[in-house]
């Protein structure tokens, strides 16, 4: 049995070192799984005891969402949702090639099999035949969908750095 530290109110309780990997659990009165961080891989899961990756917000019989919220009166100020990307490492960042994928926004549903299936996504992409440079990073937006047909998801709308716009081609 592993060693644990356990606080409790009649609202939360916070335990420290129950199970193997998680170094960090919040249970609510009403929220069995509320806060789980995995010590060994630094996963955090939200509603869930075994995250599948770095950040997982799960809910049984709900819809989870994710509030970014600002409150100012400087209407330069707002929330929001940033990809960031470069090559090399952490420590030592250089500019990205052509071609590289920054960011993607998916929608992913169970499809008999698992819930891994994408549906649609969002894909932010370094332009092709330009190299990113002097404070630019050329970048187009792609939108995939996939047919009811049961095709593979592929790309249906280009947005391109020059403000071509693409529909059924991605080369407008």
């Amino acid at each position: 049995s592993a060693s644990c530290l356990k606080l409790a109110t009649d609202k939360a309780t916070v335990t420290l070192g129950t199970d193997a990997g998680d170094d960090f659990v919040v249970t609510g009165s009403s929220a069995s799984n509320a806060l789980v961080i995995e010590g060994e891989s630094g996963q955090v899961g939200i509603g869930c005891t075994d995250p599948a990756d770095k950040l997982e917000i799960s809910e049984d019989g709900g819809s989870p969402r994710i509030y970014i919220s600002n409150y100012d009166n400087t209407e330069a100020l707002s929330g929001g949702l940033f990809f960031q990307k470069a090559d090399g490492s952490r420590a030592s960042q250089t500019a990205l090639d052509a071609e590289a994928v920054i960011g993607v926004i998916a929608a992913m549903g169970h499809d008999g099999g698992d819930l891994l299936t994408t549906g649609a996504k969002i894909e932010f992409k370094v332009a092709d035949g330009v190299t990113p440079g002097s404070s630019q990073v050329p970048t187009n937006i792609n939108l995939h969908t996939s047919h009811a047909s049961g095709d593979s998801i592929a790309q249906k709308m280009t947005i391109l750095h020059n403000g071509n716009v693409g529909i059924g081609t991605a080369l407008p």
